[in-house]
Order: C-alpha cells, then sequence, then structure tokens
C-alpha cells in the first residue's frame, strides 16, 4: 500500500471507531515505512496543539476547536441570543448579550430545562441554554457552501443540539452543518392570559419557535464567517423537531431565511400532532399554575420565581390533568405571531413557502393507539389484535362510515382485497395500521399538498440490523455518520444517505452522480425512495389503499387538525 493511501485508510479506521487526535499516532508510526515516523509525529503532535481558530460573531469573539482527520473545524457552545432566565423566562427570544474576550467555543452547552430522562441534560436543569453549534469542513473556507440547520426532536421535552461522535462526515459532504438547543417542555410551549397580555406580539407560547427564528437570523448574520452561504439555507429535523419545521414553514416570519426543508417523521398533517389553539396555549399555563399552587393574581411572577428544576418535572402531571380534560396535553400551535394561522390549515390552502422539500418516514414508525386504552401485544392473540384494529378504525373514522369501510378493507378486517402486506420491514399488520396513521399517511397527504408549489421528494426508510429495527430515530445514525454504525455495508448505506441529503441541500433536488435515481413527488404517480437494506429502491404509490381514506378525511374535515379537541388517536406512550 502507497504511503499516501495508508495514511487514508488509517484514518478512516479511527473516525470511525471515534479514536482520534494524539490516540491515532502510535497507529500511524507503527506502519509507517521505517524513517517516516518522526516527521510525522512532529507534524500531528503541531497539529493538535495548534489553538483552535477564532472567529467574530454578533456579540463577540469564539474560539473553536480543529476537526480530526483532513481538515475543518467545530465550534460548540456559541450563543446566539440572551439567556431566557428571571424576567426573560417566557418572553420572545432576546438579543445575545455582548461579551468581551473570547468565548472557547469546544464544548456541547446543556440542552433547555429538559425533562427527566437522564444523560447529559439534568432534569429541570439550566436555563442559559440558547446556544448553537457550527461543523465546518473546510479551514478556512475556499468558496461558499450550503447550510443546513439541524432542529432535533424529544417529543419537546427532552433532546438537544448536541450530536453524537461521527456527525462531522455529513458536514465534509460539503456543507455547514448547524444545530441549536431551543425551549421546550413547559418552558417553551406554556401559554398564559398574562403571557400574553405582556407579550409585544401578544403571542402565547412558542418560544421554542422564537429560539429557531432567532437562530436563522444569527446564521443569515454570522454563517458566511464560517464559509456558509447564508442565501442557502435547509433546515432539516426529526419527530418534535420536524413538527417544528412544519410550523415554520407556515410563518410569514421565516420567508427569506429557509430555502429548503427535510421532514423526519413529523408531517404537517399528522394525525396524533393537531395544532393547538391560542386558548389552549394558554390553558396549559393555568393547569401548570394550579399544579403548583400559584396565586390568582400575579401568577407569572411566582411562576417565575420557581427554580426550573421544579417547573419542569411538573409537566408530567399538568399533562395528565389536561388529557382527563379532554385537551391536547402540551404541544405547540397557533402562538398568533410567528404562527399566526393553523399549520394544517395553510399547507391546504398551498400557502406555506414555496421551497423544495424531503419528507418521510421510516418503515415501521411510531405507533399510535386509541386514547386511555393499552394496545394489545402485536404478535399476541389474533382475535385481540383484530379486534383492537377495528377500534382504531371506528374511533379514527367515526365522522365517516365510508372511509371506515375502506379502511377496514384496506386493513383485512372484512373480506375482500385489502392493503395488508406480507413485506418484512413493514412488520406486523398492527404495526403497519397504526405507522400508517400516525406517520406514513401524513407524510403522503403533506407531500401531494406540497408537490402543488414546489419540487417534493419522498423517503421511507426501512433497514434493519440487529438491535435496530427501522423504527422511529433510526435513520438518524445514517443521516449523520455516527460511530456506532456496524459495518462497511451500513457506512455503505449511510454515505449515500448523506449523499442524497447533501445533494438537495446544494441544489434542491437530492439526485446527483454516483446514487440511483429518486422520482420527485407528483399526485399522480406518487413516486418515493425506499431506503433499504442493501441500498436505495425506487417506488410508487406506497400503501395506496390505506392513505387514501386518511387523506380523504382530512380534506373533508380540515379543522380536526386545527385544534386539540379531537385527539382521540396518540401515539404509543404519548410519543409521537
Amino acid at each position: 500500500m502507497q504511503t499516501p493511501d495508508l495514511f487514508r485508510s488509517l484514518f478512516d479506521k479511527h473516525r470511525r471507531t471515534g479514536l482520534m487526535g494524539a490516540a491515532i499516532l502510535p497507529a500511524l508510526m507503527a506502519a509507517l515505512p521505517l524513517g517516516l515516523a518522526s516527521p510525522v509525529t512532529a507534524q500531528s503532535a503541531s497539529a493538535a496543539a495548534k489553538p483552535g481558530p477564532v472567529v467574530a460573531v454578533t456579540g463577540g469573539k469564539v474560539q473553536g476547536r480543529w476537526l480530526a482527520g483532513p481538515g475543518g473545524a467545530v465550534f460548540k457552545g456559541i450563543p446566539y441570543a440572551a439567556p431566557p432566565v428571571g424576567k426573560l423566562r417566557w418572553r420572545e427570544t432576546q438579543p445575545v448579550k455582548p461579551w468581551k474576550g473570547i468565548v472557547q467555543a469546544g464544548d456541547y452547552r446543556p440542552g433547555c430545562g429538559q425533562a427527566p430522562t437522564g444523560g447529559d441534560n439534568p432534569a429541570g436543569g439550566v436555563e442559559d441554554c440558547l446556544y448553537l453549534n457550527v461543523w465546518a469542513p473546510q479551514w478556512p473556507a475556499r468558496t461558499k457552501q450550503p447550510v443546513m440547520l439541524w432542529i432535533n426532536g424529544g417529543e419537546l421535552a427532552g433532546g438537544s443540539g448536541s450530536l453524537r461522535a461521527g456527525v462531522e462526515s455529513l458536514a465534509r459532504h460539503g456543507v455547514i452543518l448547524v444545530s441549536l438547543n431551543y425551549r421546550g417542555t413547559l418552558l417553551g410551549m406554556m401559554g398564559h392570559p398574562e403571557l400574553t397580555a405582556e407579550s409585544p406580539h401578544k403571542a402565547a407560547a412558542g418560544y421554542g419557535s422564537f429560539d429557531q427564528l432567532a437562530a436563522l437570523h444569527w446564521i443569515r448574520a454570522n454563517i458566511a464567517r464560517f464559509g456558509g452561504d447564508p442565501s442557502n439555507v435547509t433546515v432539516f429535523g426529526q419527530s418534535g423537531g420536524a413538527h417544528m419545521i412544519s410550523m415554520l414553514l407556515a410563518s410569514p416570519q421565516t420567508k427569506g431565511l429557509i430555502h429548503k426543508a427535510i421532514i423526519h417523521s413529523g408531517a404537517p398533517m399528522q394525525s396524533v400532532r393537531p395544532y393547538l389553539t391560542k386558548r389552549e396555549l394558554e390553558r396549559i399555563g393555568e393547569v401548570t399554575a394550579d399544579v403548583l399552587g400559584a396565586p390568582k393574581t400575579g401568577t407569572i411572577d411566582y411562576l417565575r420565581s420557581l427554580p426550573a428544576a421544579k417547573v419542569v418535572p411538573a409537566m408530567a402531571e399538568v399533562r395528565t390533568r389536561l388529557l382527563k380534560n379532554g385537551g391536547a396535553a402540551y404541544d405547540q400551535g397557533a402562538d398568533g405571531y410567528i404562527v399566526p394561522r393553523a399549520p394544517n390549515e395553510v399547507w391546504a390552502a398551498h400557502q406555506e413557502l414555496r421551497i423544495p422539500l424531503m419528507i418521510g418516514s421510516t418503515s415501521q414508525d411510531t405507533m399510535a393507539a386509541v386514547a386511555g386504552i393499552v394496545p394489545p401485544d402485536q404478535h399476541g392473540a389474533p382475535d385481540a389484535v383484530s379486534a383492537y384494529q377495528r377500534q382504531l378504525v371506528e374511533v379514527f373514522y367515526r365522522e365517516d362510515a365510508d372511509l371506515a369501510q375502506r379502511a377496514m378493507q384496506a386493513y383485512g378486517l372484512v373480506p375482500g382485497p385489502n392493503g395488508v402486506s406480507t413485506y418484512a420491514p413493514y412488520g406486523s399488520p398492527l404495526q403497519q395500521q397504526t405507522t400508517d396513521l400516525n406517520h406514513r399517511c401524513s407524510a403522503l397527504m403533506s407531500a401531494a399538498l406540497h408537490s402543488a408549489i414546489a419540487p417534493t421528494w419522498v423517503y421511507e426508510f426501512s433497514r434493519s440490523t440487529p438491535g435496530h429495527l427501522p423504527s422511529h430515530s433510526s435513520e438518524l445514525r445514517y443521516v449523520f455518520g455516527f460511530t456506532d454504525l456496524e459495518d462497511d455495508a451500513a457506512r455503505k448505506q449511510s454515505d449515500i444517505i448523506q449523499t442524497y441529503w447533501t445533494n438537495f441541500a446544494k441544489t434542491g433536488n437530492p439526485n446527483g452522480p454516483g446514487v440511483p435515481q429518486w422520482g420527485s413527488f407528483e399526485p399522480a404517480k406518487k413516486a418515493s425512495i425506499e431506503l433499504a437494506q442493501d441500498g436505495p429502491i425506487a417506488r410508487s404509490a406506497i400503501r395506496e389503499q390505506a392513505c387514501a381514506p386518511y387523506a380523504e378525511k382530512y380534506t373533508r374535515h380540515p379543522g380536526l387538525l386545527s385544534n386539540g379537541e379531537n385527539l382521540m388517536i396518540r401515539g404509543i406512550g404519548g410519543n409521537r
């Protein structure tokens, strides 16, 4: 093997295992031809000791770190807004406060007021959390590169902009990658009549959306200094983050700030996630005040005086009370400013941003359930499973007997031709039905709507490995190229997916050299791509028999997604 090839092989191997920096030097020295070890050792040690790059951004200067391997830099924990603490809790995002000296931007900052889920974000945690991260594959940049802004999911209760080892591989496909922390939980979603009254925009809740809007403005003002093109920004996100993107695309405030979007498992026409009205958002705060024993006057002053570690854990009880009273629990909705109108209505009227869109889900995504009823084991007694499937149909299509009959037919619950698949990646009949109701059909309906005004591509991820079914979030390891990918076959599929995603960010079209052709979605042909076990497969009209009644339901009754009153079908365990 020639020496340059040897370098490339060793760097690739150690990048995949997460062993980089000084730890790679012994491997290099042992493998190099005699007489070359000393110069390489000296050169690598010099690079490792070299101070990271310094960039002036809004507020002051930040110093990042060099990426291991072939160039590039990463900046973690850049302040993009003022800390939402004290009197700034439950207020629209405020401008970042200038600082003196140089902020060290080498490590992630904790996420915003996390629910008690463990991990690197303490329960109730940190409110000084409005930071973002930037990965640049070249330093200094030689050309302007497209920007990809990641908006994480986590049920809008957990998660953050902190991404796992290996994420730089996405940026190395020629994009500037940005991720952010934003407010979720009760700190981001809670409205209240007092908060609406004090808001300069008379907005109710939506503080996470305000954070994301602030990050988009930060990108416009600063990303060129990292080699990014502020006129070519793709937002992409999964689950709760995808739902946020569905709202951002319906907002008049984001025009000119977002140029492309990728929605993973969180479509705007999603049945389990109706958009709350302004009054419903305020009701979340009223129930929170009751749970936390706030006085009837000066309620918000009292709630602001409480530590986040007391406010955030109350979310579980708040949600329980809302659900008992027929509410849609905590969630997002039409706040009156960033999202002045229910996004499903905006999309149905073709008034969302006219930008290229990629949208999809996984083949065994989060299952749906009838509210208040524990579903049976999907592989359990056939009579119990089919009885539950019938109940799902009856509840979901309760307004329309004809659609219920069509759905019964599609799921094989009455005699005649049906749409039940024996394709292993789709799972059991119950898995197919509940994935349809939660994610798959909503993605297809949203694609059909958006394709009327802008280029649209649909995907479905179905690849599985031991311990990794094609379930909710399973595609993210491949999108980001995390180091836990098992083998060369997985890394090959990751490279294909990353190529599609970054081609789209560059041009608005996922196609390009080296990847199979992906047909755009049009209502007549309904083309899509399956990101399957051994590579992409072109598909068309997936789950047509099952999803046609779904689309017809929301065409007939669009208001069912415009408030939380009709939330009879929910994600398993409350997840979306």
